[in-house]
């Protein structure tokens, strides 16, 4: 199996490149932790797209992603 990948698109209407930039590392670094811990399947393909209203503290950030990949996992089931 391949590891999970996993693809951004953040668009300019998110604010500064700086703004952009920080939303990119937060979801990388969230991703990677619950890669870690065994929420990311093995052949795995995510497509994340932010929009403008896009602001989410890091902790509502990992509540949103912990909520989405759970419905992913419902879904595929």
């Amino acid at each position: 199996m391949t590891n999970p990948q996993v693809a951004f698109a953040i668009g300019r209407s998110c604010g500064t490149a700086v703004r952009r930039n920080r939303l990119r590392r937060q979801l990388r670094a969230l991703l990677r932790d619950l890669d870690r811990r065994g929420r990311l399947g093995a052949g795995l393909y995510l497509i994340g797209i932010a929009g403008p209203g896009s602001e989410l503290s890091g902790p509502q950030l990992r509540t949103f992603l912990d909520a989405a990949l759970a419905k992913l996992s419902r879904t595929a089931s």
